[in-house]
């Protein structure tokens, strides 16, 4: 470590010279290694805390799907008919705001958050702000997962085997179109195309926003959820064990990747990919790159989904009444 001049240097002072050496060296020092990168921090020193946030009752709370709106970290509770805000600091709750049903999905529009209800054939509205339940709407039969182009929501009807489009202002359903497949699950838009998982049968499909299936892409095993990186699709092969990337623009499949067991949720920050390993209680990390797994973070019992805050992950945990925070 350098020596620090305690006289206050002046111009044309010989240990202006020192003072100034001293101080760029203590500055140095105190500043992160430019060698350290996002993903040295990862392997080295992200989540190795291991915390758990409780939410309602062991036996009235199951967790589905988890988001991030900027601000705030939302969680879909199945069994629990609800949505809760939480705090992404301190792990606190804000708010649970109850449902009609069983919340399987949710999306952040921008200004609101909306919800599937799964057995209830509806979705609803929450103003994101207040928490307050601003209508709920009625699409078809099994509503599973959303997607949002900045203009329109799409709903997976996984019991109609049907894409609902709606109108967020109103909460109308201005169309209904083939899933392409059965059972639809997860649905992602890339900003110009629709990729849905069929989870009862196999192969991903691109449709328009029209509804038409512009391909088909094989993949290992039946697809469950999507994400888009900004360049790529990947998504789920929940029996294969893996994730496959894909062009978004041709459809062109680059690879599949192995990851944990019966892999559900996907999140990536453009980056790296992050994958809920449902019955391994894990997530993998992958780079967006080129695909090599990077680390496997233990979380909690059964994770369904995972969403990234920037700094942390967090998990929607299906069997316990606490979601996770590595």
């Amino acid at each position: 470590m350098g020596q620090v001049s305690v006289r206050e240097p002046v111009q044309g002072d010989p240990m202006l010279k020192v003072f100034t050496l001293s101080l760029l060296g203590l500055l140095l020092l105190a500043s992160p290694s430019p060698a350290q990168t996002v993903e040295q921090r990862i392997t080295n020193k992200w989540w190795t805390g291991n915390r758990n946030y409780p939410i309602g009752s062991t036996t009235s709370f199951s967790f589905t799907e988890v988001l991030f709106d900027g601000r705030y970290i939302w969680v879909g509770n199945f069994n629990g008919k609800s949505v809760s805000k939480i705090d992404p600091v301190y792990g606190t709750v804000i708010g649970t705001y109850a449902t009609p049903g069983n919340v399987s999905g949710i999306i952040f529009d921008g200004e609101n958050i909306w919800a599937t209800n799964r057995f209830s054939g509806s979705i609803t509205k929450i103003r994101a702000s207040t928490g307050a339940i601003l209508g709920t709407y009625a699409v078809g039969s099994g509503p599973q997962s959303f997607a949002f182009d900045g203009a329109w929501l799409y709903v997976t009807l996984c019991d109609a085997n049907q894409v609902a489009k709606v109108n967020p202002s109103t909460g109308v359903v201005a169309a209904k179109f083939s899933s392409g497949g059965s059972n639809p699950y997860g649905i992602t838009f890339d900003g110009v195309n629709l990729w849905v998982s069929n989870a009862g049968s196999s192969g991903l499909k691109k449709l328009n926003t029209a509804g038409t299936v512009v391909a088909t892409v094989a993949t290992p095993s039946v697809t469950v959820y999507s994400v888009f990186d900004g360049t790529y699709i990947w998504v789920t092969n929940q029996t294969a064990n893996s994730v496959t990337k894909i062009v978004a623009a041709t459809a062109a499949v680059i690879g599949s990747y192995p990851v944990g067991t019966r892999p559900g949720g996907i999140d990536s920050d453009g980056t790296y990919v992050y994958v809920a390993n449902q019955t391994s209680n894990t997530v993998s990390v992958l780079r967006s790159s080129n695909g090599s797994l990077l680390k496997t973070i233990p979380v909690g019992a059964a994770p369904l989904d995972v969403a990234s805050d920037g700094i942390s992950l967090w998990t929607a945990n299906n069997m316990t009444n606490a979601i996770s925070r590595r």
